[in-house]
């Protein structure tokens, strides 16, 4: 495909992948031709391309050491984020840590009767509980009309 091959000229054909560019724009900041948009982009972001892609890698490195997976990593990233956001928004908010419900002794066992059940027993009780999750919702939506229209 004309995409993967060296041999052609990607702006000659009208379309160039994302990480042409990302690899473009590092090879210009590496031998020092880094163009005039790129390293006033670069500057605003606080750093230059380089060494903020290494900085990163560095983070990803070490939480990979402590034997983060890479999913977890970008989750506790966002959190992060999310969390820096919400305190610059709002100014100082304490976050409460959440400890995640451990199901009761009658909820593990049901889960474990039905990581033991084959799968067209597992397949029909799913279909048994999503009808009567609808049949919830129904009513609960025909309790909220019915206040609605006596109010």
């Amino acid at each position: 495909p004309p995409h993967l091959s060296p041999f052609v000229d990607d702006k000659v054909e009208g379309y160039i992948p994302r990480q042409r560019e990302v690899l473009d724009r590092f090879a210009e900041e590496v031998s020092g031709k880094i163009r005039a948009d790129t390293a006033e982009d670069a500057k605003a972001e606080g750093g230059s391309l380089a060494t903020g892609g290494l900085h990163q890698f560095g983070e990803e490195l070490r939480a990979e050491s402590e034997g983060l997976w890479h999913s977890e990593y970008q989750k506790k990233r966002e959190d992060v984020a999310a969390a820096k956001m919400v305190t610059e928004d709002v100014g100082e908010v304490e976050m409460e840590e959440v400890k995640p419900q451990r199901p009761s002794e009658a909820e593990e066992e049901r889960l474990r009767a039905k990581a033991l059940m084959p799968k067209k027993h597992k397949r029909l009780l799913q279909r048994i509980e999503n009808a009567e999750a609808r049949k919830k919702e129904a009513t609960t939506r025909l309790k909220k009309k019915a206040q609605a229209n006596a109010s």
